[in-house]
């Protein structure tokens, strides 16, 4: 449970319980149905275009197998590209290369590797996805814009009550809602069923963030 108040400069089944402007990314479902279906990549080798708010399921099927994905990107928008294991050995990673080929690399040994960051290029961006010493299978590519929000993300109220559950695993969802200087609000998540453990991140206009993630 996060319970903030919004200063000056600063205007993830489960339940939602639900500010300037403010962005919410949770990886849910509204009403039971998904706000954002994933979608398979294309047959090798792997060279798609996508758009924000995709999940894009594929898979590393031999070992050296690189999948690459472009989508058209501004100055100025703040951005999520984030790679989830759904099956296999590998651990997958990506390289966001930007239109001057300057590049963001998230390469661990973990089950999520995520870049978050800024455009300073107008262009065509591509997202390179690889694996972290080797090995083959399945993950979940999703791409978001958080400022502004993309053309999926839904809009929230005070008072809204959200029920719904992650599909695909990986997914990203992102919710906007308009604030007030200093009002006192409440953002809450709670587990209902299944294994997953909801995370919650709340982020301002200028791009600074609350983050709830915990196991709990």
């Amino acid at each position: 449970m996060t319970n903030s108040s919004l200063a000056a400069s600063k205007s993830r089944g489960f339940f939602i319980t639900i500010l300037m402007f403010l962005v919410l990314i949770m990886a849910v479902q509204k009403n039971g149905t998904a706000l954002a279906e994933s979608t398979p990549c294309t047959l090798e080798p792997t060279d798609m275009s996508i758009s924000y708010g995709d999940a894009i399921t594929c898979a590393i099927d031999t070992n050296g197998d690189t999948d690459l994905f472009r989508f058209n990107g501004s100055n100025g928008e703040v951005v999520i590209v984030q790679s989830v294991w759904n099956s296999g050995t590998m651990r997958p990673c990506i390289e966001l290369i930007a239109p001057d080929t300057s590049r963001i690399e998230a390469c661990e040994n973990a089950f999520t590797n995520r870049i978050d960051t800024t455009l300073t290029q107008t262009g065509t961006y591509t997202v390179v996805v690889d694996v972290f010493f080797g090995g083959t299978g399945n993950y979940v590519l999703s791409l978001e814009r958080l400022i502004t929000p993309s053309p999926n993300a839904q809009e929230i109220q005070y008072g809204d009550l959200f029920e719904g559950q992650i599909t695909p695993e990986g997914e990203l969802d992102v919710f906007f809602f308009e604030g007030t200087i200093n009002e006192n609000v409440l953002l809450q998540v709670a587990w209902q069923d299944g294994s997953l453990r909801p995370c919650v991140q709340l982020v301002a206009p200028d791009n600074s963030r609350i983050e709830k993630c915990e196991n709990a």
